[in-house]
């Protein structure tokens, strides 16, 4: 059984770089440029003038860009991630338009299919596991949508995902229009030759590895 939430020293650890990005950061970035400004007046062929400054330049530009460097290789990794689960899905069950797919911080993902009546869902609840959920209109694996701004909630009969939770990034608008299509699906009438979920479950089942994370796929 894979543990699905944070345990308290992964949150101890993301408290700490976030507070390490508001405060040291900005120090390390001011430090790095005084330090050169220092070394590029000094005079290179004076006794000590400004020798040592170089040093400590290239320390505090390193402890500013490393981290800059692994956050940006971690967000470029959740987001192939994100990208590699939903491909292994798509198909004739499900193959939404680009303009019905929101993408939170490359975290949490909602995808809707209208034509074919078919939702994924997908949020990191820890860094490489993944609650991946597909609902249809056939099935009836969620009850109803609420939207409040850019924030659509989905209510499920899934004990363990009882509700799926997503913010637009492109604001109210996007998730209106996201909104108002779920809402149509609803009173549309489907033909399905297949359980999108337990497609979605069966994907994951087999994916996973490839993909290098943990997948929780939920009916």
């Amino acid at each position: 059984m894979v543990q699905r939430e944070r345990t308290g020293y992964e949150t101890a650890k993301g408290v700490t770089q976030a507070l390490a990005t508001v405060f040291l950061m900005p120090a390390f970035f001011i430090l790095a440029c005084l330090f050169s400004v220092t070394y590029s007046h000094s005079n290179p062929y004076a006794y000590n003038d400004g020798g040592g400054d170089w040093k400590w330049a290239v320390l505090f530009w390193a402890l500013f860009i490393i981290p800059i460097v692994m956050r940006l290789r971690t967000v470029r990794r959740r987001k192939r991630t994100i990208k590699g689960i939903a491909a292994m899905v798509e198909g004739e069950l499900y193959s939404p338009a680009r303009s019905n797919v929101v993408t939170e911080g490359w975290q949490n993902y909602l995808g809707v299919d209208g034509i074919r009546g078919t939702l994924l869902y997908m949020r990191m609840t820890r860094d490489g596991v993944y609650d991946v959920v597909g609902l249809d209109m056939h099935d009836h694996g969620w009850t109803r949508v609420e939207r409040v701004g850019a924030r659509i909630k989905l209510y499920t009969k899934i004990p363990e995902c009882p509700s799926l939770e997503i913010t637009a990034p492109g604001g109210e608008n996007d998730a209106l229009k996201l909104y108002d299509t779920i809402c149509a699906m609803q009173h549309r009438v489907y033909e399905y030759k297949a359980s999108f979920p337990a497609r979605v479950r069966e994907a994951a089942r087999q994916e996973q590895q490839r993909l290098g994370v943990h997948l929780n796929a939920f009916i």
